[in-house]
């Protein structure tokens, strides 16, 4: 347990993907968390009892700093999940005390903005999009030079 959470360990989820059939389907997926390292228990759940979870999934914790404001481009700070084939990755969005806190389609707009930086600065020498769709209370996004996400 860490901070009054138990968190699932990188092993955990190593044995459950290897021992179960999970099934992968395009997109990204965003899981909130209040935990900014490790990885929050109820994905053990998911990958248990769901069919299927996204190629891509996102844990995102936002976390508020003690500095009045911190720069757009430092809001997100993404690190990959090991081991690369899951594509997991971990996001912490951080706000100053006195930043406003924006939309959450701006927010999932920026996130996955950040994400697409991180990620090609991983593979630098294989370009990628992201398109943007909205549809009535919903935000999806979908690669669409796939071979980025999905190889």
């Amino acid at each position: 347990m860490a901070g009054g959470f138990a968190f699932s360990s990188v092993q955990q989820v190593n044995s459950l993907f290897s021992s179960l059939n999970v099934t992968r389907v395009p997109g990204i997926g965003l899981l909130f968390s209040e935990l900014p390292q490790g990885i929050p228990p109820i994905f053990s759940y998911f990958i248990t009892n769901l069919p299927a979870i996204h190629s891509v999934v996102v844990f995102v914790c936002v976390k508020y700093m003690t500095v009045n404001t911190v720069p757009a481009e430092e809001r997100f700070r993404f690190r990959r999940v090991d081991p690369k084939e899951y594509k997991l990755y971990r996001c912490v969005a951080m706000y100053g005390y006195m930043d406003v806190r924006i939309g959450n389609v701006e927010f999932e707009s920026d996130l996955l903005e950040f994400l697409q930086e991180y990620i090609q600065s991983e593979h630098m020498s294989r370009p990628h999009e992201i398109e943007i769709r909205e549809s009535p209370g919903f935000l999806y996004a979908i690669p669409i030079i796939s071979s980025l996400f999905y190889n």
